[in-house]
C-alpha cells in the first residue's frame, strides 16, 4: 500500500521477500501509479467528504464508487506500461489472497487489493477492449470545463436560494419520518431547538410541515391545525415579519374560534387595529377567553382610552393592570411608565416621576446581572445614527467589572471600535400602537472580529423595544476596537433612541 502525500512510501508485507522479480515489478508499478496519481490526497479528501455526508446513502455510493475507478486507473497505467494482462491478473489474484490489512491503515493508506473490488478488476484487466490511454492535457481541460458549465448553474441557483430554502437532509428525514408515524409534535419540538439557535427558515420548515401533518389527521377545521397555524404565526412574530404573522393569526382565528388558545392572537392583532374601538373588542375577547392576559389586556385597553381622549378612563385601567400584573415583570414596567407618561401630559410630574422611580426598580430586579457591569464614570464618546434620523451615542464601557480578563476599556493604548455598517431596529407593535419613545441603553463587547457579542440591556424602555435594539445590534458591523494596533474585544455603551416621527 502507499501512504503519504508529502514523501509518499510504498509497504510492502514482510513475505515480499519470497516474491518473484516480476511480481515486484508489477506490484511496484501499481504502487507508483498511485503515487504519480496523487491518490493517497485523494483519498484523504474523499473521507472527509463522506464524514461531512455520511447520513447520504449516495455518499457511500460514491465512496465506493470512487474506490473502484481509483484501481482501475491503475491498473491501466500497469498494462500500459507493458504488463501482460494475464499474468498481472494472476500475481493482482495472489496478492489479494495473502492481504490482511489492518481497518485503521484504510483510512489514510491506499491499499492495492480489496476483495470486494477483485471481480470486477480482474474482468476489467482480462478486456482486452480496453482502451487504457491516459487522458491528455487537452482532454482533461476540456472535461473540467464541461463540468463547469454543468455545475455552474446550478451552484448559481443554489448560492441564491440557500438563505430561504437550504434545509438540512438530516431535517427532511425528520419530517419524512414524523409524515409517516402522523407525529406532529416531533417537528413541534425540532423546531422549538432550531427557533432557540435562530435557524428560522428550518423552524418554520417544521412547523408548516407540523400544521400539514395535523390538517391530514384531525381536519382543517380542527383546533389541532389551528393551534398549528398559531406556532407558525408566533414564529413570524419572534422573525419580526408582522405582515406574515397578522396573516396566520387571522386564518388561526378563523379555525380556533372563542378558544382559550386564540386568546394570544387576539391580543396581537388587537395591538394592528389603528380604531381604538376595534383594538378594544379584540383586547376584552382576549381577557374573557383566558383572564392570565387581564393586566396586559387592560393596560392596552388603557391606551386606546387615552386615543379616545378619555384620560380618567385611561389612568384607572392603568391602575388595575398594576393590581393584576405580576409587581416584579416586564408587564409592570410598561404599564407604569405607559402612566406615568399619561401623568405627566396631564401636568402631574412628581407622580409621574414617582411611577418612573417605580419602573426603574422592576428593571433594576430584571436586569440586575448586567446592571452589576455598568459604571457611572464618563467615557469617551462617538456619534451614530439610529432610526428615524434620530442619534445615538456609543460610548467605550468602563473596564473596571467586565464579563471577562480578555476585554479592555479605552484608553492606555486601545482605541475605540467605530460603526461601519449598521440597520435601522424596527418600532415593536406594542410600542407602535403606544405611540411610545425612549432610549435604549445597551452594554457591549465588541470583538476582534467586528461583531457585537454579551449586549445586555443597561437601561430598557419595555415594550418591546428593548429586543428590538438588541436585535438591530447583533447584526451591526464595527471596525475593532485596537491595543497597540492589534484587534480586541472592547466594551461599549450603545444608546439607540426610538422615536416616531
Amino acid at each position: 500500500m502507499t501512504f503519504g502525500i508529502v514523501r509518499p512510501v510504498v509497504f510492502l508485507p514482510s513475505n515480499a521477500a519470497a516474491w518473484s522479480e516480476e511480481r515486484r515489478r508489477m506490484v511496484l508499478l501499481h504502487e507508483l501509479a498511485h503515487v504519480r496519481r496523487g491518490d493517497a490526497a485523494t483519498q484523504w479528501l474523499a473521507r472527509l467528504a463522506l464524514i461531512l455526508n455520511w447520513w447520504n446513502p449516495l455518499a457511500w455510493t460514491a465512496w465506493r464508487e470512487f474506490l473502484k475507478e481509483r484501481e482501475r486507473a491503475t491498473d491501466d497505467m500497469v498494462l500500459d506500461a507493458g504488463a501482460r494482462a494475464s499474468d498481472y491478473a494472476g500475481h493482482l489474484l495472489e496478492v489479494a489472497r495473502a492481504m490482511r490489512a489492518a481497518p485503521a491503515l484504510g483510512w489514510a493508506a491506499v491499499a492495492m487489493a480489496r476483495r470486494s473490488q477483485l471481480e470486477g478488476r480482474l474482468l476489467a484487466i482480462l478486456d482486452s477492449g480496453v482502451n487504457r490511454k491516459t487522458a491528455g492535457r487537452a482532454s482533461a481541460l476540456a472535461s473540467s470545463l464541461l463540468a463547469v458549465a454543468l455545475v455552474a448553474p446550478f451552484a448559481a441557483v443554489r448560492a441564491q436560494d440557500a438563505a430561504s430554502q437550504a434545509v438540512p437532509p438530516d431535517v427532511d428525514a425528520t419530517i419524512r419520518a414524523a409524515a409517516a408515524q402522523k407525529n406532529h409534535e416531533m417537528l413541534d419540538k425540532a423546531a422549538l431547538a432550531f427557533e432557540a439557535s435562530r435557524q428560522y427558515e428550518t423552524a418554520q420548515k417544521l412547523l408548516e410541515s407540523s400544521a400539514a401533518i395535523r390538517e391530514e389527521v384531525a381536519g382543517k377545521q380542527s383546533p389541532e391545525y389551528g393551534i398549528g397555524l398559531m406556532k407558525i404565526a408566533d414564529l413570524a412574530k419572534v422573525r419580526r415579519r408582522s405582515a406574515e404573522a397578522e396573516a396566520f393569526y387571522n386564518k388561526a382565528l378563523q379555525v380556533l374560534g372563542d378558544r382559550l388558545e386564540s386568546a394570544p392572537a387576539l391580543m396581537y392583532l388587537g395591538l394592528r387595529k389603528t380604531s381604538p374601538a376595534e383594538a378594544i373588542d379584540y383586547f376584552q375577547r382576549a381577557q374573557l377567553l383566558d383572564p392570565s392576559l387581564a393586566g396586559q389586556a387592560m393596560t392596552w385597553i388603557a391606551v386606546a382610552r387615552e386615543r379616545e381622549q378619555k384620560p380618567a378612563e385611561a389612568e384607572a385601567l392603568y391602575n388595575s393592570a398594576l393590581a393584576a400584573v405580576n409587581p416584579n415583570s416586564a408587564d409592570a414596567v410598561n404599564t407604569l411608565q405607559l402612566l406615568a407618561r399619561l401623568l405627566n401630559e396631564q401636568g402631574r410630574e412628581d407622580e409621574g416621576k414617582a411611577m418612573l422611580e417605580r419602573a426603574s426598580v422592576v428593571q433594576k430586579v430584571l436586569s440586575e446581572q448586567a446592571a452589576q457591569q455598568l459604571q457611572s464614570s464618563p467615557t469617551p464618546t462617538f456619534r451614530v445614527i439610529t432610526r428615524d434620523g434620530q442619534q445615538g451615542a456609543m460610548n467605550a464601557a468602563p473596564a473596571a467589572k467586565q464579563s471577562s480578563s480578555n476585554v479592555f476599556r479605552v484608553g492606555g493604548g486601545v482605541m475605540p471600535p467605530a460603526v461601519l455598517a449598521k440597520i435601522d431596529p424596527e418600532y415593536s407593535q406594542e410600542a407602535r400602537f403606544a405611540k411610545y419613545s425612549g432610549t435604549v441603553v445597551a452594554y457591549v463587547e465588541i470583538g476582534p472580529d467586528g461583531i457585537a457579542r454579551n449586549i445586555r440591556i443597561v437601561k430598557g424602555v419595555g415594550l418591546g423595544l428593548d429586543e428590538s435594539a438588541i436585535a438591530a445590534i447583533e447584526k451591526w458591523r464595527f471596525r475593532p476596537g485596537t491595543k497597540d494596533g492589534v484587534p480586541v474585544t472592547v466594551a461599549a455603551h450603545i444608546e439607540v433612541n426610538f422615536k416616531l416621527l
